[in-house]
């Protein structure tokens, strides 16, 4: 099976959290959902607190990975898709779009999302894991 960008972008859209993977100050990975994200095509929107552990790991390495993977998949329709690329603090004009896409999937963080920082990440590779594939060879794929 071959999964183009406009189905990629459609599955993370879909997706009601995401798994945002950062390193921390010891070089280890730092792992945690949210839910507070956006997306436009293969970028990514998401805010958080500008004295959070993800802002401080992100100031000194913005490396990340995005892990999307809908709810009660069973394993012969089992797909999940991460995108890796580097986290980069938005501001003007770019805040505003990032906070619009976040607003439109969790309007409830309206209140106080000025307060945030908002990080774009946009895609450098695509790992997609799809185990409708007959071969077991051919279900993680890697694009760009």
């Amino acid at each position: 099976m071959s999964i183009n960008n406009e189905e990629i972008t459609a599955y993370l859209k879909n997706s009601k959290s995401l798994v945002l993977a950062t390193v921390n100050e010891a070089g280890e990975p730092d792992i945690r959902t949210l839910g507070g994200y956006g997306v436009s095509e293969l970028e990514i929107y998401f805010a958080t607190a500008k004295e959070s552990s993800k802002a401080k790991q992100l100031k000194d390495k913005n490396d990340v990975a995005v892990l999307f993977q809908h709810e009660n998949q069973v394993i012969p329709d089992f797909v999940n898709i991460t995108l890796y690329g580097k986290a980069v603090l938005t501001g003007g004009e770019e805040f505003n779009t990032g906070k619009q896409l976040i607003l439109n999937r969790r309007p409830q963080l309206s209140a106080g999302i000025d307060n945030l920082n908002i990080y774009r990440v946009k895609a450098e590779r695509i790992k997609v894991l799809d185990f409708k594939a007959s071969n077991p060879a051919e279900r993680v794929r890697t694009l760009y």
